[in-house]
């Protein structure tokens, strides 16, 4: 670090990337206050986003279950995990050009690395995430859905799901900075995303993931390998190749990006 305050940090945004693990755990503790301090004085906390993951759970579940003639209970399941599975890619995608606008005062008034409001970004929807589990196990054990080994890849799932939305904000934050529409057209194209990928729908909608629309989509293939392995529904080697090599091209990019135009962003804001 050759400096603080909002203009001078480090020499490049390489070396801003490379320090901001050193400050992981005051931005973890950042990040979940983020999410707690929206529910702070309220009776249930920062659990109300288990009680709302629970209500779109059941009412996905109930509706599409039938449409689709599916378990009630292990369509909820299914409802749930890609609700919350998809949390960080909707996320980064919506937030992203916001990232560096939203911590503006944090920017200029201390020394945190840039990319530390990246991670900062990304850890508060792994709390979100957090909070959203103890309804799919309710469900889970109602369903008397089998564990069994196979569980584990969706541990490098999820790792490829959150390097991607690392990525997307690490690309998406310096040009939202420079270019103020780029938030708008984000959110815009999160909707459409949301219901081109099979999140809460059966893919077999759309017989089977051989259609252009799911193979096209790289949301789909990183939400098959996080999602899949759970239910028994494993990924193919498309999925893993598409999904992990999304994850890793746009991680790049974003780095690229985000090294390229790190002393703009500051000046910018």
């Amino acid at each position: 670090m050759i400096g603080a305050g909002p203009y001078i940090r480090f020499r490049n945004g390489f070396e801003d990337l490379l320090a901001t693990p050193r400050d992981i755990r005051a931005i973890f503790v950042m990040a979940w206050d983020d999410v707690t301090a929206k529910y702070k004085r309220t009776i249930l906390g920062p659990w109300w986003l288990a009680l709302a993951h629970l209500a779109m759970m059941l009412g996905i579940g109930f509706l599409l279950g039938a449409v689709f003639k599916r378990p009630f209970l292990e369509y909820v399941v299914y409802v749930g995990l890609g609700l919350t599975f998809f949390t960080p890619i909707l996320g980064a995608l919506a937030d992203g050009p916001n990232v560096f606008l939203r911590y503006k005062t944090w920017i200029l008034g201390s020394s945190y690395p840039l990319a530390s409001y990246v991670i900062r970004s990304v850890l508060n929807m792994l709390v979100i995430m957090l909070h959203q589990l103890p309804a799919i196990l309710l469900f889970w054990v109602l369903a008397k859905l089998p564990l069994h080994v196979h569980m584990l890849l969706s541990i490098v799932g999820l790792f490829l799901t959150v390097l991607f939305a690392v990525g997307v904000m690490l690309l998406l934050g310096p040009l939202g900075v420079r270019f103020r529409d780029l938030g708008p057209a984000t959110q815009a194209l999160t909707s459409v995303l949301t219901i081109l990928t099979p999140v809460y729908w059966d893919k077999g909608a759309l017989n089977g993931a051989t259609n252009p629309v799911l193979v096209a989509n790289p949301a789909y293939h990183l939400l098959q390998i996080v999602r899949g392995p759970l239910l028994g529904d494993f990924p193919t080697t498309l999925n893993w190749i598409a999904g992990g090599g999304a994850a890793v091209l746009v991680f790049v990019l974003g780095a690229l990006v985000f090294s390229r135009s790190y002393w703009r962003i500051s000046v910018s804001l």
